[in-house]
């Protein structure tokens, strides 16, 4: 949603140079949601801590 936020600043500038001849965002509003996130217990922690990772790394 923040790229579509910025994207619509970027075509309110071009209305305003008169580049475009509408605002194509003109009754899009974006909202943000706001999410409820749980912390990992300290099991879950040690799981990722002692996993063992198979398979070669490329950089």
């Amino acid at each position: 949603m923040k790229y579509i936020n910025n994207f619509k600043k970027i075509i309110r500038i071009a209305v305003t140079h008169e580049w475009f001849s509408k605002d194509p965002f003109y009754n899009y509003k974006v909202q943000f949601k706001t999410v409820e996130r749980e912390f990992l217990s300290k099991e879950e922690l040690q799981v990722l801590v002692n996993k063992e990772i198979d398979g070669e790394r490329r950089l």
